[in-house]
């Protein structure tokens, strides 16, 4: 597995993922098998915010806007419906993780440890240094900030002023996935992906952690082969809550206590997606996974894509959405995991996760710093 990976030396070892660092020339991709379209999808606007040598950071959309970030500080607030650019400021710094939102404000951190709050419109509104870069975007409820660092830090901030209401610490492995785990803050709970494969349920308000879960349990002789830290931002429904991790698991569990309600063995390239009843999750092999969210088990796989280096899967009521290294955009139908149509980007790769708009729209972005909102026409 280390060829996948590009390890950098800090205070401990931390792994960049290889699609996010390295071109796809570099790599043998599996060639497409023709398709005929059996839906129609259009680019409904397009833009250039970033680049190669000034990578995109994790976006976030809301109801009226998409707001972008570059590493090297620059922020974007688009109009989601034509594209348009509401502002654009720099920051002045080199900024790291993504784009948070909540509470009226979006929120970006620094490569040193300083969060900076904005609102909608563009204007500074304070900023406070935590001492560590952040791990993942932050994010709010009940005007609590939810923040992570890479030092193994958990903070809630008063979205008010970013004045520290709890702290919680936690002992870090000597190797962990840079900026791969997430959470998902709402409902006044955080949940919180930790490195060793574990989700934390905290209470927004307190900082009390409600329970602990593994999601999977580390494996492997070495420290690179035990890696199985939770992916992304983990699918909360109404009565569970589903992640995957590294070289580990795919499972659900329930809200009250975290016990298990199913788990399957999966290598994923990152988190999961949910649309009502089912959870998807894609591999390192380009195999794309469909499962029941109540039972665990599996409605549909999707084999067309192997060798792609895909994504992490997004879902809409109708349709299941990755991107490749070669910049494709597959939409899948969530009913039996057929693809019905192809989108080319610019060609470089989608690594980030596919952000959903509405049922019948989505936002990309790929490595060369392009987005693209994408729509599908009328049946």
């Amino acid at each position: 597995m280390s060829n996948n990976f590009l390890v950098k030396h800090t205070k401990w070892l931390m792994v960049l993922f290889f699609l996010t660092s390295c071109s796809s020339s570099s790599i043998v991709v599996s060639k497409l098998k023709p398709l005929k379209d059996k839906q129609q999808f259009t680019i409904k606007w397009s833009d250039h915010p970033g680049s190669a040598k000034d990578p995109l950071l994790e976006s976030v959309v809301t109801d009226d806007a998409i707001y972008v970030g570059t590493y090297k500080g620059k922020v974007y607030s688009y109009k989601v419906n034509d594209g348009d650019t509401n502002w654009r400021i720099d920051t002045n710094s080199n900024l790291t993780a993504g784009i948070g939102y909540g509470a009226g404000d979006i929120f970006v951190a620094d490569n040193k440890g300083i969060l900076y709050a904005y609102d909608l419109q563009g204007k500074a509104q304070w900023h406070v240094p935590l001492g560590s870069e952040m791990s993942s975007a932050p994010q709010s409820s009940n005007d609590v900030i939810v923040v992570t660092t890479e030092d193994g830090h958990i903070y809630g901030l008063a979205a008010q002023d970013g004045s520290q209401k709890w702290l919680l610490v936690r002992n870090m492995p000597s190797l962990v996935l840079r900026n791969a785990t997430g959470m998902t803050v709402t409902r006044g709970a955080a949940f919180v992906g930790v490195p060793g494969g574990h989700l934390l349920a905290i209470d927004v308000n307190t900082g009390n952690i409600g329970w602990e879960s593994a999601v999977s349990i580390p494996r492997g002789a070495t420290e690179l082969e035990r890696m199985n830290d939770v992916m992304g931002h983990p699918a909360l429904g109404e009565a569970d809550v589903c992640a995957a991790s590294y070289q580990g698991k795919v499972a659900c569990m329930d809200l009250p206590r975290g016990s298990i309600i199913w788990a399957h063995d999966l290598n994923t390239v990152g988190p999961v997606a949910a649309s009502d009843n089912k959870i998807y999750a894609a591999d390192e092999k380009g195999h794309i996974y469909s499962y029941y969210r109540s039972s665990g088990a599996i409605d549909w796989k999707n084999e067309s894509l192997e060798g792609r280096f895909l994504s992490a899967p997004a879902a809409t009521s109708d349709y299941v959405i990755v991107g490749d290294i070669k910049g494709v955009v597959h939409i899948l139908s969530r009913i039996d995991g057929s693809e019905l149509s192809r989108i080319d980007t610019d060609g470089s790769a989608i690594t980030k996760q596919p952000l959903i708009i509405n049922s019948n729209t989505f936002f990309i972005q790929t490595h060369d710093g392009h987005v693209y909102v994408i729509i599908a026409e009328s049946k």
